[in-house]
Parts: C-alpha cells; structure tokens; sequence
C-alpha cells in the first residue's frame, strides 16, 4: 500500500490546499456519520421499530425520525463504499 499512498500536502498552491481539505473532511464526513449511526442505535435500536426515543433527540416526530433514520443508513453505505475508502485511504 507505501507504493499506492499519493501524499498531497496541501502546502504547494491554493488548488493543493483544496485538495488536502477534501480529503480531511471526506475522513471526518466518514467518521462523523458512524458516529451518529452508532447513537442513533443506541437511543433507537434496530429492529425495536420505536422511534419515539430518536425523534425526541432529534426535535421531530416519530414517522420523520424513522425517516431519518432510513436516510441516514442509505447515506453511510454510500461513503462507505470501496471507491470512497480508496480515496481516503490513498491519499489520507
């Protein structure tokens, strides 16, 4: 994986910069988001199908909470799928 990993500074021009913050927030984004899938489960546990607990913590009603929730699994399997990890990976 040495030979793959492509070390962009950030440091070099403005553009590098860019560069180096897309690939910081896509590894935050990532981390963030299995955060909140992780609370998420503990306050509402999957298969418990009892919104009422998530919705309170989120300020909403229950249909909109599991509808959160529905949105948010779908959204987490998307940044967590092999081409994201490659990005970051290879040059995070």
């Amino acid at each position: 994986m040495a030979t793959q990993y492509i070390d962009i500074s950030g440091s070099a021009t403005r553009y590098s910069g860019k560069v180096r913050s897309l690939i910081d927030q896509a590894r935050n984004l990532q981390d963030l988001c299995t955060m909140v899938v992780d609370v998420s489960n503990q306050i509402s546990p999957p298969g418990s199908e009892d919104w009422v607990a998530l919705a309170a913590q989120l300020g909403i009603d229950a249909t909109k909470a599991q509808a959160f929730y529905g949105l948010l699994i779908l959204f987490q399997a998307v940044i967590n799928k092999a081409n994201y990890d490659t990005f970051v990976d290879r040059l995070g």
